[in-house]
């Protein structure tokens, strides 16, 4: 996905790698290789490394809104809302 997306967004190149990157490093500075403790598998380690993740993603959202006719705009944020919407009330 990194790939695709560094290929065909090329204005924001620098954004998208630094995200992926900050979410990767991250991950890998985390991964208990030898567990320490009880908890093999906690998600409290990734929460820091999303960030990186929701900023590759605000940065393609941005880019994708920027190209895009107004027209088709009105979709994006009728999905998104949607999206919390799901996930608020069923999760």
């Amino acid at each position: 996905m990194v790939v695709w997306a560094v290929r065909k967004f090329r204005d924001e190149r620098e954004l998208i790698l630094f995200g992926s990157l900050f979410f990767l490093v991250n991950i890998a500075l985390l991964l208990q290789i030898v567990s320490v403790g009880v908890a093999i598998m906690a998600e409290r380690y990734t929460y820091m490394a999303y960030i990186g993740i929701f900023f590759t993603c605000i940065v393609l959202l941005s880019n994708y809104l920027r190209k895009n006719t107004a027209k088709q705009n009105i979709y994006v944020p009728a999905i998104l809302s949607a999206y919390v919407i799901f996930f608020g009330v069923f999760l």
